[in-house]
């Protein structure tokens, strides 16, 4: 319910407040998508704008198709989607106290393939970029001269003889 306050002000001591309340003709309304990706059943009024919440980690084509279908099943005038899945291994690993060599390509390639599984890709993709991953870090070795963990410091660096 939207509204507003009309006051009446009759001497400067003695005045009255009348509350005149209406009904929203585009009320925004706020709908949690399951699990798998599916709309609940709710009644949604016509010409509502409408958010869609998703706590789970669903791939964007998923959402992308629940708005779709909102917009339909519900003649809304607006859909539009929040993603608040933090569902990542990684995430929970350091929630965990885990500490992960990301440069050692086990690593990689589970993180990789966790990924693609979220993202619901072929087997042949996902086949091809775990084998061009392997390709790349084999080209990239942990034996190059490549600087890890410098702290860089520009006062330091201004001061260097050009």
């Amino acid at each position: 319910m939207k509204g507003y306050l009309m006051w009446n002000i009759h001497s400067k001591d003695k005045h009255s407040i009348d509350k005149r309340l209406f009904q929203s003709p585009r009320p925004f309304i706020t709908v949690q998508i399951n699990k798998d990706g599916t709309l609940p059943s709710l009644d949604v009024p016509k010409n509502s704008r409408l958010r869609l919440m998703c706590n789970h980690n669903l791939p964007m084509a998923k959402l992308k198709r629940a708005c779709d279908y909102a917009q339909v099943k519900w003649s809304t005038y607006s859909v539009s989607f929040v993603n608040n899945s933090t569902a990542s291994n990684g995430v929970e690993s350091a929630k965990n106290g885990k500490a992960l060599n990301m440069r050692n390509p086990d690593n990689q390639e589970k993180f990789l393939r966790e990924f693609m599984d979220s993202r619901e890709i072929d087997d042949s993709v996902r086949d091809r970029v775990v084998e061009l991953s392997r390709d790349y870090l084999k080209k990239v070795d942990s034996s190059s001269p490549i600087a890890r963990n410098v702290v860089w410091d520009i006062k330091k660096m201004m001061e260097l003889p050009i």
